[in-house]
């Protein structure tokens, strides 16, 4: 799994840019993966 806070400051500004550009058409799905990620990184309970 990718932790984002590994990423060098350019490649956060950059994703902040797409997501900015594409609007709904990047956020939803983006959304749905983050949520995945944190489901599967929280232990279970």
């Amino acid at each position: 799994m990718v932790d984002s806070a590994m990423f060098p400051a350019w490649a956060t500004d950059y994703m902040s840019a797409i997501e900015a550009t594409l609007g709904e058409a990047y956020s939803g799905p983006a959304d749905d993966v983050r949520g995945y990620l944190a489901s599967i990184k929280s232990p279970l309970g």
